[in-house]
């Protein structure tokens, strides 16, 4: 693995979105939208982890390391006794690919889908959404943008194991938490304290991996 790569790991916050270059269908309605302004009130615990992974050419080792290593690790993990999340859902983002449109609104950042992990294994329910691309080269690799524009895309519906759940009718905690996997080192820092006054009011935790 690159030891230049560096992951934020932060509590979310939310904003408006774009539904510029790519998005999945679902989230190009705004009103399918997550709903941060409306309290969970269901009956189970949920994680969220999103991830924005920078899809330029350098990051082929890095993509493949979270998608082998890190996602079923944590898919496992918050499953289990320690944790006792009933659902962990994820969120996919890339950004900064080569071959975007000059111009492009959102420095190339999309949306690859949402899905969840299948308790009891390391598997996600669809491992699609973690279908990266590391074209040669890379556009504008913008951290802050995506990590703002992944925390606006959140869907308020996911597909998981057991069809479509509504985020806030379904679980009573959802516990949510932002990822970004970059090796542009001095972007990474200045994102995390971005990230730190952009999630103030949700007192987030910001680990350096």
């Amino acid at each position: 693995m690159n030891m230049k790569a560096t992951l934020f790991l932060a509590a979310t916050a939310a904003a408006s979105v774009s539904a510029e270059f790519a998005f999945i269908p679902d989230v190009v309605d705004v009103a399918t939208l997550y709903d941060y302004n409306t309290a969970p009130s269901g009956s189970k615990r949920c994680a969220l982890v999103s991830i924005a992974m920078d899809e330029s050419g350098s990051m082929k080792t890095e993509q493949e390391f979270m998608r082998q290593f890190a996602i079923p690790r944590m898919t496992q993990l918050l499953h289990s006794s320690e944790y006792q999340y009933d659902h962990v859902f994820f969120c996919m983002h890339g950004f900064g690919a080569l071959g975007v449109p000059t111009g492009a609104p959102q420095y190339g950042f999309r949306t690859l889908g949402c899905t969840e992990g299948v308790p009891g294994t390391n598997a996600l329910k669809d491992p699609q959404v973690a279908d990266w691309v590391n074209e040669s080269g890379g556009f504008q690799e913008d951290g802050y943008n995506a990590i703002v524009a992944g925390i606006n895309a959140l869907p308020g519906t996911i597909v998981g194991n057991t069809g479509s759940i509504d985020l806030n009718a379904e679980c009573s905690v959802l516990n949510k938490n932002f990822i970004l996997v970059t090796d542009e080192v001095s972007l990474a820092c200045c994102c995390c304290i971005a990230v730190i006054f952009y999630c103030l009011s949700n007192t987030p935790s910001i680990t350096t991996l």
